[in-house]
């Protein structure tokens, strides 16, 4: 009985283990709201205000998105890149193509700094970092390139408050600037409502406090955030938005001129 009891208490503190860790490669970075990186310009205006971070020169030309993949990942890694990159372009008019030449490109790599991404395209550096430990999953590597796309966390909306509770004394103190949100007109959400159901969105749990047990981010309904599995409806709606075909071109089949 108590062999069974023993084994029963260490698988639960070993799921307890795979949650934190698969929560926290979002977060160990150290980068903008832990997994985005901002150039400078966009890091002022995420902290001064009125001024868009992702501004239209900020959008891959005409949705079209020249990438290289690092050799440090698997076969099977690989396949699930280009699975997440397909998950996208099935919805929208953005391509992702291999790199020929291009200058603006997007750089996937696969360093042990967590799960993060560049903000936009931009004319210096453009890059997802995926840990090939624990950033692996189809829908995380989603999340990281609606960033690279320029798609923001659901938290960071100037309206937040409506809709979620950030609990401040649930929050690590060092990271409760990663749950800030944006002034008036730094980013924007195509007039499309706050998205609980966001593949972006945070978890309860996200830059919590390592004493104490409430989540630090509450929503104001009844329903769970946090999903990494896939893209919903208002994420494809902002994405298209964001990318229409006017902007990307004729397209036909998903191929966009």
């Amino acid at each position: 009985m108590k062999v069974l009891l023993i084994l029963l208490v260490s698988v639960l503190v070993l799921e307890g283990l795979v949650k934190v860790e698969a929560k926290r490669y979002e977060e160990i970075g150290g980068r903008h709201q832990g997994d985005i990186m901002l150039t400078n310009t966009q890091q002022d205006a995420a902290e001064a205000g009125g001024t868009s971070i992702v501004q239209d020169a900020y959008k891959w030309v005409k949705g079209i998105v020249p990438y290289e993949i690092d050799t440090v990942f698997s076969k099977p890694q690989v396949a699930q890149i280009l699975q997440a990159m397909g998950e996208i372009t099935s919805r929208s008019c953005v391509r992702f193509i291999k790199r020929a030449g291009h200058r603006e490109f997007l750089n996937i790599t696969g360093s042990p700094t967590g799960c993060w991404a560049t903000l936009g395209m931009n004319a210096l550096s453009n890059q997802v970092n995926l840990h090939p430990e624990g950033c692996m999953r189809t829908g995380e590597i989603v999340h990281q390139l609606l960033h690279v796309l320029g798609l923001t966390h659901p938290q960071s909306r100037p309206d937040r408050d409506f809709y979620v509770l950030v609990q401040q004394d649930s929050i690590d103190p060092t990271q409760a600037h990663n749950l800030n949100k944006y002034q008036q007109g730094v980013i924007d959400d195509f007039g499309i409502p706050y998205d609980y159901e966001s593949i972006l969105h945070c978890q309860p749990d996200a830059f919590g406090s390592t004493t104490s047990d409430r989540a630090s981010v509450v929503p104001l309904d009844n329903v769970d955030i946090g999903q990494r599995e896939a893209m919903s409806l208002k994420d494809v709606r902002k994405l298209n938005k964001m990318y229409d075909y006017d902007f990307c071109g004729i397209c036909v089949r998903d191929h966009c001129n």
